[in-house]
């Protein structure tokens, strides 16, 4: 007997009703793909503190892009996630950042020759 084809997974087959990480259908809130508080630093540390648009360079832009990818639900749950990440990690960095005058310090340095053999 021949099998039943399964439907698409929403994720493999983007689509605007269905949650990313539930994969209910409900109404989905616009996500930012990179964190704000991420978006924040980028801008803060860019020359003319503003983002551009990669359609239209010339023309600049308040936020990062969001799109429809999460439920309210799931927005929360990764909130919490990102909330530690924040305090535990990206501080962290930021501060080593700001204490090293904006250079990377030497623990955060990605060698060239790293991985060669």
């Amino acid at each position: 007997m021949p099998r039943k084809p399964r439907s698409p997974s929403p994720i493999l087959v983007p689509t605007h009703d269905h949650c990313g990480l539930c994969l209910q259908k409900v109404k989905l809130c616009k996500s930012h793909i990179i964190a704000d508080y991420m978006g924040e630093w980028i801008k803060a540390a860019s020359a003319t503190k503003k983002f551009r648009s990669a359609d239209a360079p010339n023309r600049t832009q308040q936020d990062l892009p969001k799109i429809p990818l999460l439920c309210e639900d799931c927005e929360l749950r990764i909130k919490k996630y990102e909330d530690g990440f924040k305090a535990s990690v990206w501080d962290v960095w930021c501060a080593k950042v700001r204490a090293a005058h904006g250079e990377l310090p030497d623990d955060l340095r990605i060698e060239a020759s790293r991985g060669r053999a």
